[in-house]
């Protein structure tokens, strides 16, 4: 049951992402209220999701450790749900499969183990994408609108 839940949830798991990178690029540029603003604009994603955030004086904080446990633990088994859906283009599953990859590195990066990381990142690579264009090309198949 939490797997079928996963596939229906995992388009939403990656616009959670995009919301994310945004937020802290507004973050970083001292854009506090835009990087609110748009994190209440998008709160459905983040209900009950691999990513809560904790507003706590207008500062937003990272995904605890727990929720990096259990993003890893959903987003490895989110990889063996893309590997076996028939119906993706082979591009399409390449494509998330190096952004999964990609965020469990960043997840393990989260909990301090850079052996982890480094071995997401190689897996990663093994895809030949460009990970930065990644976001654009998975946005288009998953726009947030």
């Amino acid at each position: 049951m939490k797997l079928i839940k996963f596939i229906k949830a995992f388009p939403k798991a990656i616009k959670a992402a995009f919301v994310l990178r945004e937020v802290l690029e507004l973050q970083v540029a001292g854009k506090q209220k835009e990087a609110l603003t748009l994190l209440d604009k998008h709160k459905e994603f983040f209900e009950g999701r691999l990513y809560r955030y904790h507003l706590f004086r207008g500062r937003i904080l990272f995904v605890t450790y727990d929720d990096c446990k259990n993003a890893i633990k959903e987003f490895s088994q989110g990889i063996h749900l893309i590997k076996s859906r028939k119906f993706l283009k082979p591009n399409t599953r390449e494509y998330l499969l190096t952004w999964t990859k990609d965020m469990i590195s960043r997840c393990n990066l989260e909990l301090g183990k850079n052996d982890e990381a480094d071995h997401w990142q190689k897996e990663c690579q093994k895809h030949h994408f460009d990970i930065d264009k990644i976001p654009k090309k998975i946005k288009s198949l998953y726009p947030m609108g």
